[in-house]
């Protein structure tokens, strides 16, 4: 009887991005999304990992380019100062008891607000369920006829 150790691999990554005005370098919007990731192997056919991140994006109002001026008379929603949060976490076990079998489950859910700059009181917005089962069909052989 072979024995693998645990193991077990984590992660956490922050990822950033931002886009600046051309005129005057203000910031019209930044992209956060900070995540982590979490692998265990807890037997030789046993796996476990999540991953969840968190969401934060930042926009600015809508300007006129010559006066820096919010612009009136667009939709309200995009004229306006704006920030959105929203939370994701996946979870996946993976059961292969052998090179040809194999069993995957899973759960993902998505959180986020209610309303535009909200940014507590997330609520459940998506849920996903998955199940994945690999088997072989090796149909028997016939035996010849005389």
């Amino acid at each position: 009887m072979c024995s693998i150790p645990d193991t077990s691999n984590h992660g956490l990554q922050p990822q950033e991005r931002r886009l600046r005005r051309w005129n005057d370098e203000s910031m019209a919007f930044r992209l956060s999304i900070p995540w982590v990731k979490v692998e265990y192997q807890l037997t030789s056919s046993l796996f476990f990992r999540t991953v969840a991140q968190y969401q934060v994006l930042r926009r600015d109002s809508v300007r006129d380019w010559r006066t820096a001026l919010p612009i009136i008379g667009i939709d309200p929603a995009q004229a306006a100062n704006a920030s959105l949060t929203a939370l994701r976490h996946d979870w996946l076990l993976s059961y292969q008891p052998s090179a040809d079998k194999v069993v995957f489950m899973g759960y993902g859910g998505n959180l986020g607000p209610q309303q535009l700059n909200e940014i507590r009181n997330l609520r459940r917005t998506r849920d996903r369920f998955f199940l994945k089962v690999s088997y072989p069909f090796r149909p028997g052989r016939r035996s010849p006829t005389a």
